[in-house]
């Protein structure tokens, strides 16, 4: 008999998540894994059962800046979705778990990334920011772009299928 962990359960919270709100929540996803990781040194043969039908949180989107930027998301191997948002942006606050859901789907193919707009404003108008929330993605060192040459952007709170799609490409 399989043993299956659940997750942690966030309790209600108000649209505004604070900075210390979602570091306590990736210190949750931290213990956790080390909750599995714990099980699966106890009992190996259940632990595998167990993860292969639940997946380990993984790291946390990093911060963007100017001094970062070329090198984390320009640069980096890996393809990286930006995600431009704001402290008091309440469509922001709704996107992101969605976000973080999807690419946590993709198991460390594709990095998040995060700029907060109002403390890098000369990048964020660098990037062509007027709205929020705004997610982009970048692969190769460019924005990838649709059939028409448009590049490829996600603006305001957009369903989960949508963002779905878009972490896919």
């Amino acid at each position: 008999v399989a043993l299956v962990l659940p997750l942690p359960r966030e309790p209600a919270r108000s649209v505004h998540r604070t900075a210390e709100a979602k570091r306590a929540s990736l210190r949750a996803a931290a213990r956790h894994n080390k909750m599995l990781l714990a099980h699966a040194l106890r009992r190996p043969a259940a632990a595998l059962r167990t993860l292969s039908t639940r997946q380990l949180s993984t790291a946390a989107p990093f911060a963007a800046n100017a001094e970062n930027f070329i090198a984390s998301v320009i640069q980096n191997p890996k393809p990286v979705v930006l995600d431009c948002q704001a402290d008091w942006c309440g469509p922001c606050k709704t996107l992101a778990p969605i976000l973080e859901a999807e690419i946590a789907k993709t198991q460390g193919k594709v990095l998040l990334a995060t700029l907060d707009v109002d403390a890098e404003q000369e990048l964020s108008g660098r990037l062509g920011i007027q709205q929020l929330p705004t997610v982009m993605g970048f692969a190769g060192g460019t924005v990838p772009k649709d059939g028409q040459g448009n590049p490829l952007v996600l603006v305001g709170a957009v369903p989960q299928p949508q963002v779905a799609q878009f972490v896919q490409l």
